[in-house]
């Protein structure tokens, strides 16, 4: 799993309880006291240590293994991360500090950076160490000398005259939360402009430079300090909050006539306010902040689409996303006999627009089964509109879109029929047609300013779809020829791009596809050969 000066790090299976363990093996060499501490070390953020061995050359740490995503991976993909998603973080990462100093002796884990960071789906962190750091060391025991991780690490630890202490971690805590929410490494001084990106957080520029003081004197004498002032961002903006809120309702209710007058502003004040929390908020509190929002006013979309986007942050869409999605659909307002997706449908071009949206994250994000199925109920929508309001535009919904929700919505119903077929019955699929639908989204190609994520999400579904129904087309009659063609046709247009800068997503996407087109060549040839084959036999 990793390398570095330390060890190396091996993902392991233990067979019996079938349970992947994570095990660094490092030179022997540590003290005896330190290797106690690793044994008994237990804290939610941090990975729990099964068991150390040692050999006469070796030690093999055995540990959890953590499932989710580096967040140095994450700021990769997104550039940063919202201020109060760095906030919810670092009140984390002080806490499982806190605990690492309040060892006795204290220690110091000397190497914070995001590269040591998992955040699991739920959104909380884990501090882990997989071989690319150096392990927790005590206090007293590591007099500076190139320690820890350049840019991250404290001056002290690289000064090699001094004793490295507890507040070298508090040092690195302000530089990566510098980096959380400006998304640079900070190599040389803090500008005016870095601060920009993280507006209404001025609290946290004095918490981050504090950390971050030259002189360890400086900075906060504890871990603890920094925490409580992490916590005091949260406080005032909640109380903020709070304070408008209260606010309105003491003015708005002066008189029962004013409160009639002025009942929907403040429903709608409410509904931004709620959209507002849930950009900042950590994912639970963002969820439930859409879902407050769908509630004050179920006609609005922007509830919607938000809640949406917060789901696809990490390009999946879980099946507990699902489950939520389907439950604040089918609730109901306060006083409403219709549900919320009822009431969304009085206003056509919203409701399509959110169909749209909820077909294209099913279909391309959705982890569990019937994802394509589920997409064609949300794009058959807009193409039973399209039928009766002909060529009149749907605002926010282009012709490409209106088109590739009509195919797309088709293509749905094969999966739907491929799934719900019971092994003893006959196939009633016409495969030369499924071609034909295919074709059809692969002739749509998209120029506004996401083009490229649309258009290599279509060129990956369709290499895919070769692969996977290559003996089927072959059974239709479909010529190998043209197989060929559209396969090597993708793989050009996604090698024309090779030339130019693009995010982490669209990267991986690419590698994606030209896998997928690789597999379905192999796959395209055996399959035409065998057939072939067998022809020659009769």
């Amino acid at each position: 799993m990793g390398s570095g000066g330390e060890g190396c790090v091996f993902l392991a299976l233990n067979e019996n309880a079938y349970k992947f363990w994570a095990i660094k093996i490092v030179a022997k060499g540590r003290d005896g006291v330190e290797l106690e501490l690793w044994k008994h070390f237990s804290h939610p953020n941090l990975p729990e240590v099964i068991d150390v061995i040692e050999t006469e050359s070796e030690i093999l740490i055995v540990m959890d293994y953590v499932e989710g995503r580096n967040v140095a991976n994450i700021l990769k993909e997104t550039g940063k991360v919202k201020p109060r998603q760095a906030v919810i973080w670092g009140i984390q990462i002080c806490r499982v500090l806190h605990y690492l100093h309040s060892q006795e002796p204290p220690v110091v884990y000397g190497d914070l950076k995001p590269d040591n960071m998992i955040c699991r789906a739920d959104k909380s962190l884990v501090l882990v160490d997989f071989g690319t750091v150096s392990p927790f060391v005590k206090e007293s025991s590591y007099h500076g000398g190139h320690y820890g991780t350049k840019g991250y690490a404290a001056p002290e630890q690289y000064d090699g005259t001094c004793v490295v202490d507890t507040r070298a971690d508090i040092y690195s805590l302000g530089v990566t939360l510098f980096q959380l929410v400006t998304g640079k490494l900070l190599l040389s001084g803090i500008g005016k402009e870095d601060w920009k990106l993280c507006p209404g957080y001025f609290g946290l520029k004095k918490i981050i430079c504090k950390c971050m003081r030259f002189d360890r004197t400086q900075r906060f004498s504890g871990i603890e300090s920094c925490e409580r002032a992490l916590q005091g961002i949260l406080w005032w903006r909640k109380a903020r909050f709070l304070f408008v809120a209260a606010a309105f309702i003491i003015i708005f209710s002066a008189g029962s006539q004013l409160q009639l007058e002025q009942g929907e502003f403040t429903k709608e004040q409410s509904y931004e306010e709620y959209l507002k929390e849930a950009k900042f908020n950590v994912y639970e509190e963002q969820k439930k902040n859409c879902q407050s929002a769908i509630f004050l006013n179920p006609v609005r979309e922007e509830a919607y689409q938000q809640l949406i986007e917060i789901f696809l942050e990490d390009a999946i869409l879980t099946e507990e996303e699902d489950i939520f999605l389907r439950k604040v659909l089918k609730e109901k307002s306060e006083g409403d006999t219709r549900s919320h997706e009822e009431a969304l449908r009085t206003d056509e071009g919203a409701f399509l627009r959110v169909s749209y949206e909820l077909g294209m994250a099913y279909w391309y994000y959705f982890e569990g089964d019937g994802g394509k199925s589920y997409a064609a109920r949300w794009f058959l929508n807009i193409a039973e509109a399209a039928e009766s309001i002909g060529n009149t535009e749907i605002t926010g919904i282009t012709q490409n879109q209106r088109k590739r929700a009509a195919v797309l919505a088709k293509i749905g119903s094969y999966y739907s029929r491929i799934r719900n077929r019971r092994e003893d019955e006959t196939e009633n699929i016409s495969y030369l047609t499924f071609w034909k639908d295919l074709m059809e989204i692969y002739d749509i190609q998209e120029n506004d300013t996401d083009a490229d994520k649309v258009n290599l999400l279509l060129w990956e579904e369709i290499s895919a779809q070769i692969y996977y129904f290559a003996d089927r087309f072959c059974q239709a009659g479909l010529e190998k020829a043209v197989l060929d063609k559209i396969l090597l046709e993708i793989k050009d247009k996604v090698q024309i791009n090779d030339n130019r800068p693009v995010s982490k997503e669209i990267e991986v996407l690419e590698k994606d596809i030209l896998k997928n087109i690789e597999l379905a060549i192999e796959s395209v040839e055996r399959i035409y050969n065998n057939f072939k084959k067998e022809g020659e036999k009769e």
